[in-house]
């Protein structure tokens, strides 16, 4: 019987799929995170923003959000700085994923006048990293609960992050399309504050080369999910392939194991056993 388009498509947002790639980029988020934290220490930016000026601009709904008083903030960074560390390494995951999402988010909301958009898409990403089971694999809570590191997730994890991620570029580089960006503004006055650079320098005087950073940078948002997409079409491709050969091919198939009285697999991870039976009862 033909299936649907609606369970269709639910059938394959629920097939597991590699945890690893959402295990990495879990890290790098928290790491990244970390690092600007440490940012904002080093260069004197909390005091500077958030406990100096006698006046902060708010969004519009969140006057209500102020800075704690001058120890306060220093505090507050200091425990961020602890949280995406331990978002990073898969530490109480649960937990310190939705306290790195509302303390950055804390930050970003102080003052309007600080606005920028990769932290506002910092903010997203910190909430959907809320979300997903990020820290499945190669985390400190996998080792805790001796999870093994060939543990599936669903498909939708991997899924909502990437929609996510291209949305940001595709958008991204549809508002470079304006006349200040196409005769390589904001880029010369970038460029221009690290002007002591001879290479920079260079790039400044040379409207060709200047050209081709702010043209370049737009062609690549945009172009950016459309080659992500076409990369996958290529990968799966092969995949099929593979697949097709091994099935020609007895002797490369492992023999299957029985279950283990305990009702776990002895051959086979058993989450990935789980989110496949889930993808076809979506296919029923």
């Amino acid at each position: 019987m033909e299936q649907s388009p609606r369970r269709s498509l639910r059938a394959w947002l629920a097939e597991p799929v590699d945890a690893a790639s959402l295990a990495f980029f879990r890290f790098a988020f928290g790491l990244t995170l970390f690092v600007e934290v440490c940012r904002f220490f080093a260069h004197g930016w909390i005091a500077r923003y958030y406990i100096e000026p006698v006046y902060h601009f708010h969004y519009f709904g969140f006057g209500w959000v102020q800075p704690w008083p001058s120890w306060g903030m220093y505090v507050h960074f200091a425990a961020l700085g602890a949280v995406a560390i331990c978002a990073a390494i898969g530490l109480w995951y649960r937990v310190t994923s939705v306290l790195l999402w509302l303390m950055f988010t804390y930050v970003f909301l102080l003052e309007e006048a600080r606005y920028l958009n990769h932290f506002y898409a910092a903010s997203l990403l910190a909430l959907l990293l809320a979300v997903v089971p990020a820290a499945t694999v190669f985390s400190i809570d996998s080792l805790r609960h001796n999870r093994d590191n060939n543990a599936a997730i669903s498909r939708w994890a991997l899924v909502i992050l990437r929609f996510q991620t291209g949305a940001i570029y595709f958008f991204g580089g549809l508002a470079k399309i304006n006349p200040d960006w196409m005769r390589g503004e904001p880029m010369r006055s970038w460029l221009l504050a690290k002007a002591d650079s001879p290479i920079i320098s260079l790039i400044v005087r040379n409207n060709l080369e200047l050209a081709l950073f702010s043209y370049g940078g737009m062609l690549f948002d945009l172009a950016h999910e459309a080659a992500r997409q076409g990369r996958d079409r290529e990968i799966r491709r092969h995949q099929q392939g593979d697949a097709s050969i091994a099935g020609d091919r007895p002797e490369l198939h492992p023999p299957a194991v029985a279950d283990g009285e305990d009702g776990h697999a002895t051959g086979h991870d058993p989450s990935v056993r789980a989110l496949s039976r889930r993808a076809e009862r979506w296919r029923e």
